[in-house]
């Protein structure tokens, strides 16, 4: 689809999309507001840098050779719920964004996000390779974890072998 097919259809199913943003608090249109701008940022970062210059800001790399202890580190009711709004806001988000908000721009919005409210979280890397037709194809994915919070991804994780994590 061109881009100027999207602009369109974009516009065409606008009022729709802003009906339920009206609804919201002024809370939830702040929180709307900063994921659809995170999700840009993230978008904007993946296309102009290379991976290894937006790894630094994801946080520490940890080995997944360790086990993951992110379930362990549980988050008071307070943050509990912060995560949630904000695992709910990018994940809104980015079903009615103006361009394409994949795994990796939800994850990495969804971590930005977070670390602004000082909630410790994990963000997976993962892979798979699938055989067709006699062709190895690899799929990729991202997901993030708070707590005991699924924040993004968590629906396709369990098909991908973790190949990376940052706390």
């Amino acid at each position: 689809m061109s881009v100027v097919a999207r602009i369109a259809r974009g516009i065409a199913i606008a009022p729709k999309r802003l009906r339920r943003l009206f609804h919201l608090s002024w809370r939830g249109k702040l929180l709307a507001f900063e994921a659809l701008a995170m999700l840009a940022i993230a978008r904007i970062w993946l296309i102009v840098r290379p991976f290894q210059r937006i790894a630094v800001h994801l946080g520490t790399a940890v080995p997944t050779s360790q086990p993951d202890d992110t379930e362990r580190h549980l988050l008071a009711e307070p943050q509990l719920a912060q995560a949630r709004q904000v695992s709910a806001a990018v994940r809104w988000i980015a079903r009615f964004a103006p361009f394409r908000a994949v795994c990796i721009h939800q994850s990495i919005a969804a971590k930005m996000m977070l670390r602004r409210r000082d909630i410790p979280s994990t963000m997976y890397f993962g892979v798979s390779r699938n055989v067709e037709e006699g062709q190895i194809k690899l799929a990729a994915h991202a997901w993030v974890r708070a707590g005991q919070v699924e924040m993004t991804g968590f629906d396709e994780a369990p098909l991908f072998q973790e190949i990376a994590r940052f706390r």
